[in-house]
């Protein structure tokens, strides 16, 4: 049984950790594209996990994770900046690299947010273990547009777990999200999250297949137009650019799937992405 979290508990890393991508490090065999997921999960799910094989303790062996949480603090460097974060499950340390010289002066201006002290962020990054005590590597440290993004989030993180546990693989927008799942040791005050029933909704003109090719002409658009920097890849020059062929609305859900599935994540709005 997963455990979602409820006690406090501590898992600050160390300030050394190296870089997955440290350039003369040892090189690493590339996951296979099914292998490659983005598991949502919270704090304690990340301090319970089994090191370094970076098992889940339901199963699932996470290529890279995301989770919402608090900063507490943060500390500046020339390289790098470390957060400590929390979101009532746990506190773990958070290692962003930073490459001020490259940098655009949106991505500077969303880093100095998520510095600031009781800001909520958004993190994807993949979970490391040094001397003894896990930390996250954030890729995608930013901060949540609005306080649904923590509710979204926590839900998003039970559902993948039970969609796991019942090893159905088709992903869709879930019946009966909260039904006879007690939520209360997500923390924030122990008051269970019981959301309505959620009924998957058919685009207009759209078919499984014509869904498919969406996502296989996205994910081939990313591919070739992947960006440098951690900005992303523009959305809108895909949706002016097969106008004729899919409306923008299809464009948008397929996008949404993608990210449900882990393929994508938006960067700095939901007009920028990146492949995971």
């Amino acid at each position: 049984m997963m455990d979602y979290g409820g006690n406090d508990g501590s898992g600050a890393g160390g300030y050394g950790s190296p870089s997955p991508s440290t350039p003369g490090g040892s090189s690493r065999t590339r996951k296979g594209y099914d292998e490659q997921n983005l598991v949502p999960v919270t704090i304690r799910m990340v301090l319970n996990a089994e090191m370094p094989s970076c098992i889940l303790a339901d199963g699932r062996e996470p290529h890279q994770v995301k989770l919402v949480a608090a900063v507490r603090e943060s500390t500046p460097g020339s390289t790098n900046i470390m957060y400590t974060v929390e979101d009532g499950t746990g506190k773990i340390d958070v290692k962003e690299w930073v490459d001020s010289d490259s940098d655009n002066t949106a991505i500077v201006k969303l880093r100095e947010r998520a510095q600031n002290d009781s800001t909520y962020v958004r993190i994807i990054g993949k979970i490391t273990e040094y001397e003894g005590r896990k930390e996250i590597i954030g890729y995608s440290v930013r901060p949540v547009s609005s306080g649904n993004e923590l509710t979204h989030h926590f839900l998003e993180v039970v559902h993948s777990a039970e969609k796991f546990k019942s090893g159905n693989q088709i992903v869709g927008a879930p019946t009966n999200y909260g039904a006879g799942m007690n939520t209360s040791g997500m923390g924030f005050g122990g008051n269970g999250i019981q959301p309505q029933s959620v009924t998957p909704v058919k685009q207009h003109g759209m078919t499984e297949n014509s869904g498919n090719d969406i996502k296989k002409a996205l994910f081939d658009y990313f591919s070739n137009n992947s960006a440098p920097s951690d900005v992303g890849t523009p959305l809108l020059p895909f949706i002016q650019q097969t106008s004729a062929t899919y409306t923008e609305s299809q464009i948008r859900q397929a996008v949404t799937d993608m990210s449900s599935e882990g393929m994508l994540y938006s960067t700095i709005d939901e007009n920028y992405y990146n492949l995971v």
